[in-house]
């Protein structure tokens, strides 16, 4: 009797055992291999802060949203990069602190100066080109082959607070160029253009030859040749302090390919800037 009751236990022991490890495997089964997983995935990468100014048609806002040639170009390049970003516009003074500081990644559209340099990580392939120029009324006869003392009997209208041409800066402190009017935007230095206040003014072939068509002076206003600057491409550049810098390799692969598969010129014929 005793052994019955024992023999009966052992096997409902056995029995609850079997159904247990059954289970254990089951849900074995189930469970994700942690370590695998951990292996094998890939974090996205961290979004970059990207600093401009405002100079339409290169960077500027409409309708609550950064936009421009030298935004689509950057915009297209990242993209291609899958890097997430973010493009925030600044004063000048303050994107150029903020690069040095590494508070942000990049800048755009920066040229390349000895300055800039100490704290900027410069690709091959530049951005976009944006010369300084004259321009002057059509049919004025005036004309500049880069003697600066022929322009001597002209008044001049700048923009205050603005980077201008080595050599027209040059000429400046050497009083080639004496008859100057400092102005605070673009637009009034068209009008006292297009008023006769001055006879040329001076500014860049893209950003002011859109302000010049916005304003419906595409006809009368002519640009003088040759440019002022040698050296008058803009770059994404990226801050020293920022670990973004790895980018720089791939940023140009993509330069490459964009001005190459076409997709480049698309983006500055949507400005008409071809």
């Amino acid at each position: 009797m005793v052994l019955n009751k024992v023999t009966r236990v052992r096997t409902l022991f056995r029995n609850r055992m079997s159904l247990g490890s059954l289970c254990l495997c089951l849900l074995t089964a189930f469970v994700p291999d942690c370590t695998y997983a951990v292996t094998e995935s890939h974090s996205a990468p961290d979004t970059i802060i990207i600093s401009t100014v405002k100079v339409p048609p290169l960077a500027y806002m409409e309708g609550g949203k950064v936009t421009g040639v030298a935004v689509d170009i950057t915009t297209e390049a990242l993209n291609r990069l899958n890097q997430p970003f973010e493009i925030r516009i600044y004063p000048p003074a303050r994107a150029q602190v903020l690069m040095q500081s590494g508070e942000v990644d990049a800048t755009f559209p920066f040229m390349k100066t000895t300055v800039r340099e100490e704290f900027a990580e410069y690709p091959e392939e530049s951005l976009i080109e944006h010369p300084t120029v004259f321009f002057a009324r059509k049919g004025e006869g005036i004309r500049f082959d880069g003697d600066f003392k022929k322009l001597s009997p002209y008044t001049f209208a700048i923009i205050r607070g603005s980077s201008y041409s080595n050599k027209f800066v040059d000429a400046m402190e050497k009083k080639l160029i004496t008859k100057i009017i400092q102005v605070t935007d673009q637009r009034q230095v068209v009008r006292m253009l297009m008023n006769r206040r001055v006879d040329i003014v001076v500014g860049t072939r893209i950003s002011l030859a859109h302000r010049i068509k916005q304003m419906g002076y595409a006809e009368s206003i002519e640009v003088l040749s040759p440019q002022l600057d040698v050296n008058s491409k803009g770059y994404l550049v990226f801050s020293k302090k920022s670990s973004a810098k790895h980018l720089l390799p791939e940023l140009d692969r993509v330069l490459r390919e964009m001005k190459l598969d076409g997709s480049y010129q698309a983006i500055m014929r949507r400005y008409d800037l071809l």
